[in-house]
């Protein structure tokens, strides 16, 4: 119980705080170090505090947004890092180490969150197949 208040209360703003800072790099190399790490929390955060529900953040009432808002917080999260680093990254054009880091980071997301979070909603996951699918053949045929 106490853990998961500190996931729900602490781990996801900071988490946000994150993603903002490593978002905001210049350097590729720097990007590119970061994205394992911030794949691995968001898929642990996801994986504890979720925990198999299934969450439609636009859909809810505000009941059950209240009991479960940290749900929705951890969805929209999620949403934020594969808006602002990963799809931006591998819709660039620009092939490279760090476009092939971003598709894989995108490819153990979904796989987290397919069981968490409604397809409807999560519009990302289908444009972030097609992209990481068109950059790892990229990779494989050179």
């Amino acid at each position: 119980d106490f853990s998961i208040r500190i996931l729900t209360n602490v781990i996801v703003k900071k988490l946000r705080q994150l993603l903002h800072r490593a978002s905001s790099l210049q350097a590729r190399q720097l990007q590119m170090q970061t994205l394992p790490f911030l794949t691995c929390c968001i898929q642990h955060v996801t994986s504890k505090a979720l925990g198999g529900t299934n969450i439609v953040p636009g859909m809810i009432s505000l009941v059950t947004y209240a009991k479960r808002w940290f749900a929705v917080d951890i969805i929209l999260l999620q949403e934020d890092f594969v808006q602002t680093m990963l799809l931006p990254q591998m819709m660039s054009g620009i092939h490279g180490p760090l476009s092939v880091a971003c598709a894989v980071s995108l490819i153990r997301l979904i796989s987290t969150t397919k069981n968490n979070i409604s397809s409807s909603t999560a519009t990302w996951i289908v444009l972030g197949c097609s992209a990481a699918c068109s950059i790892l053949l990229q990779t494989l045929l050179e």
